[in-house]
């Protein structure tokens, strides 16, 4: 790594040659080839050894999820500077692909780490992946009884608007405020049926909408 110290050539090769060098010393500022020349008499050939010094590269990186709210969503990690890095996804394996595939709703964290250890790793915990439940179940059996976008508290600008079918505004969900609907409308329980949602939302300061629907399941 840039700056690092380094041991002096060895004088004398592993099977005993004894030489010098040219350069002498290692220069840990730059890469370049250093030049072994035996003494005389001894049956041995010059070789050349290329040294590569590696400098600190990483200091921070982007990211871009595509297809947001879609079932396959892919993160894709873009480092400031071009380099030899590792990617890891919460607490995954590291990876040398810098794409992740199948993401999970929610936040997560992504640490880039420089293979060759010149430069400390970078993390992001702020990595919002957002997705909404194709259905919810209204039963009050404590599962699946609330239907929200969760995922959209990091992003306060946002509105969802909820129609039923035939296009009759049912309820806007305040997500600064981590509402949800409970499948009622002016305190009536709603049929089981297919309902719309229109989220406004903004990601890399850019305006998004999205339209889809869901199923209320009773």
């Amino acid at each position: 790594c840039l700056g690092d110290l380094i041991e002096p050539l060895n004088l004398i090769s592993p099977n005993g040659i004894i030489g010098t060098w040219q350069p002498s010393v290692i220069n840990s500022s730059t890469s370049g080839n250093y030049l072994f020349t035996p003494d005389p008499n001894q049956c041995a050939n010059s070789q050349t050894i290329s040294i590569t010094i590696n400098s600190p590269q990483i200091i921070s990186f982007d990211w871009i999820v595509k297809e947001e709210f879609q079932t396959n969503q892919v993160l894709t990690i873009l480092p400031h500077v071009q380099g030899d890095y590792l990617y890891q996804l919460d607490s995954g394996v590291p990876q040398i692909n810098p794409m992740f595939e199948n993401i999970s709703d929610g936040l997560h964290t992504v640490t880039v780490y420089d293979v060759f250890g010149c430069s400390n790793p970078v993390s992001r915990n702020d990595i919002l992946v957002i997705n909404y439940p194709r259905f919810f179940t209204p039963n009050d059996d404590g599962i699946n009884d609330f239907w929200s976008i969760s995922g959209l508290y990091s992003y306060p600008n946002s509105k969802v608007q909820i129609f039923d079918r035939y296009g009759k505004l049912i309820k806007v969900l305040n997500v600064n405020k981590f509402e949800s609907w409970d499948g009622k409308y002016n305190g009536q329980l709603m049929p089981s049926s297919d309902y719309w949602f229109i989220v406004n939302y903004q990601i890399h300061n850019s305006n998004k909408t999205f339209k889809a629907n869901f199923s209320l399941i009773r």
